[in-house]
């Protein structure tokens, strides 16, 4: 087995496929250093073993994609191009559990809850509006509006709702605000009732 490979023959080997596509990738994963400079960066960032794995592995796939597509445009090395995908995914993560954590830390205790039945009432009211005024849009911008406010990047709700471009996602998400917001002025009731479960 071919245990080197340039830019230009991974490239050409990434445009191939099949066995000379694999090999390229065998080379990528075990005789290279790209795998080894992405995750030891990621441990220094704090990624868990597994969760490193699997952005390196999300940016290789993103690497055959962009290759293919003709998105690297040879600028810099492909190792460097490889990193920079991975820090990329790496923060877009970092971002989405921060903004999780937030909404966990909104969120009232247990306790408090316990304590206080008619804000339990308040919250499963308003979660019920949201879900009522969500459906009326339809279960793609549903889950492409959900992923959004989650911080999710275009690239990666295209991937997660099988989109075959960040663009498409990006136009998909216009398209379901504008969605949203008609329905809200068309409905000032629901709006009216959103502000003041709040």
């Amino acid at each position: 087995m071919k245990r080197h490979f340039s830019d230009e023959e991974l490239i050409a080997a990434i445009m191939e496929g099949g066995s000379n596509m694999e090999a390229g990738m065998r080379f990528l994963y075990d005789h290279s250093r790209y795998k080894e400079d992405v995750l030891r960066w990621l441990e220094v960032k704090g990624a868990p073993f597994d969760a490193a794995n699997d952005v390196f592995q999300d940016g290789v796939r993103y690497l055959i994609l962009n290759v293919r597509d003709e998105k690297f445009r040879g600028t810099s090395s492909l190792k460097t191009y490889l990193f920079r995908i991975c820090v990329n995914l790496w923060n877009s993560q970092y971002r989405r559990r921060k903004r999780l954590e937030e909404i966990k830390l909104d969120l009232p205790a247990m306790e408090e809850m316990a304590s206080a039945p008619d804000e339990i009432l308040e919250y499963k009211e308003q979660a019920s509006l949201l879900t009522e005024v969500l459906s009326q849009l339809g279960k793609s911008c549903k889950e492409v509006l959900g992923l959004w406010s989650l911080n999710y990047s275009m690239a990666e709700i295209a991937q997660k709702v099988g989109y075959k471009s960040d663009g498409m996602a990006r136009k998909k998400k216009y398209d379901c605000f504008k969605k949203l917001m008609k329905l809200l002025q068309d409905r000032p009731d629901l709006m009216e009732d959103l502000l003041n479960n709040r």
